[in-house]
């Protein structure tokens, strides 16, 4: 028998002591949640559960957290409950759940699990950080990348074989790009973005060969902007003040 991950996932955050009202879009394969009335956590909560690019997705969001000043208290709370849950369901089930908490852009995923490890990989080799951030327009985000040293953004599938590696364009305003190179800030993604698979790597390699494709990647974009900005001092010297990163 099959075991519904999305139903588990009711049944722990009813064990957390939220009280829930659930509505099943089954047209769109999705689940949402409102969840309200928790010892843990005083904001009231819309969580969407449904699966893209091969990621059992879980967003969370709260629509009364608008000032930034609670955008610390309000991730600390959140990681402490859905990290729980997360682990639960990856040791009882074995659900590899990634979960995003749109107020902040961070990804939440056990580090013992296969989704926690590409997260932690991602996080390292490609932002520098101990954590995968990311800004986005999209309703419904997967694993996406959005490296700052790169003009263009990434997203990343897990199927039963393989990670497939995909590159498209971002929604990043020209505004953020200094054309000197000595400035380029994450991109935003704007939802219908399109993306191509730029290449495959076998999981029976291992994480170590994924890590190893995300370190070549990131010094072949790194070297390519480097040339690029050379280029072009060299026919356009007022190029940094015309352009506007077009």
């Amino acid at each position: 028998m099959e075991i519904n991950w999305k139903k588990k996932m009711e049944e722990q955050l009813r064990r957390s002591g939220f009280t829930l009202q659930v509505e099943n879009m089954a047209n769109i394969g999705m689940t949402e949640i409102h969840a309200t009335s928790s010892p843990l956590i005083f904001y009231p909560l819309r969580i969407r559960l449904y699966e893209r690019m091969g990621w059992l997705m879980c967003t969370v969001d709260a629509t009364t957290v608008n000032s930034s000043d609670d955008h610390p208290l309000f991730e600390r709370m959140v990681a402490a409950v859905f990290e729980r849950i997360v682990r639960h369901l990856y040791h009882a089930y074995g659900f590899h759940l990634l979960t995003y908490i749109g107020n902040t852009g961070n990804y939440i995923a056990p580090k013992e699990s296969e989704t926690g490890e590409i997260v932690r990989l991602l996080a390292q080799r490609w932002n520098d950080r101990s954590y995968l951030h990311l800004e986005t327009y999209e309703e419904f985000p997967a694993l996406y990348v959005t490296p700052p040293w790169a003009h263009q953004a990434y997203a990343l599938e897990s199927t039963d074989d393989e990670w497939i590696v995909y590159a498209g364009r971002s929604g990043r305003p020209a505004t953020d790009y200094r054309a000197d190179g000595t400035e380029l800030r994450p991109h935003r993604l704007s939802e219908g973005d399109l993306f191509f698979p730029v290449d495959r790597i076998p999981k029976e390699r291992g994480a170590l060969a994924l890590a190893e494709w995300l370190r070549l990647e990131r010094r072949e974009v790194e070297d390519f902007m480097l040339a690029f900005m050379r280029t072009i001092r060299k026919f356009d010297p007022s190029f940094g003040f015309a352009w506007g990163g077009t």
